[in-house]
């Protein structure tokens, strides 16, 4: 599979300020589901609006459209439960990537979400339409056979290719890089950080 390089990967842009941890934008019964299109943390659709939870004066939000604050927005607070810095935002992006890869591997990709970073917060929102019973149906054709093969594939490809790039990552002495060198390894080394994401989300899909 070919993945998108350094440049192709779209960073979102960070809007630090100071804040605290706060609750979802939006008040709705209802959980947010996953911005990947996985399928991990919902249907991977659209929930119904909610009500606009008052913005707080310690914590503002800055809206691009006047879609945004009607939408359900979820804070990620189990893998980010402090503000990101900007450098985390950025090699987010890559994991982000690597999700997306896995997606379409597995057949259970689905554009149609957002993502903003709200005083260093990562919040996602889906905006995708209600999956068709169809659609139902074939990802539950795609998973199937995937998860029979995740054991196999994991002890004679993932794993051994994993320990593979670790051995070559740690084998790097960035001290002896010049700069030229150094940026490149710094590339590669972040393709193959969107490659170790595509090989997670490809163990864990199909099991949960």
């Amino acid at each position: 599979m070919a993945y998108p390089s350094f440049s192709e990967i779209e960073l979102p842009e960070a809007r630090l300020r100071p804040g605290t941890k706060t609750i979802p934008m939006t008040d709705n019964s209802t959980d947010a589901s996953s911005s990947d299109g996985l399928g991990t943390g919902g249907s991977g659709t659209a929930e119904p609006a909610g009500t606009v939870i008052p913005e707080r004066p310690d914590f503002p939000v800055d809206w691009e459209d006047e879609i945004e604050p009607t939408l359900l927005w979820s804070w990620d607070n189990f893998h980010s439960p402090l503000p990101r810095t900007q450098m985390t935002t950025a090699v987010g992006s890559f994991s982000r990537a690597g999700s997306n890869a896995a997606g379409k591997y597995l057949g259970t990709y689905r554009s149609g979400s957002r993502s903003k970073i709200v005083n260093g917060y990562p919040y996602n929102a889906s905006t995708a339409p209600p999956l068709t019973d169809e659609e139902k149906a074939g990802r539950t054709q795609n998973i199937d056979p995937q998860m029979h093969r995740v054991r196999a594939n994991w002890d004679t490809k993932w794993l051994p290719e994993l320990k593979a790039d670790l051995k070559e990552m740690k084998a790097v002495h960035f001290s002896e890089l010049n700069p030229g060198e150094l940026w490149q390894t710094i590339e590669n080394m972040l393709t193959t950080h969107l490659r170790h994401w595509d090989i997670h989300f490809r163990v864990v899909v199909p099991v949960i």
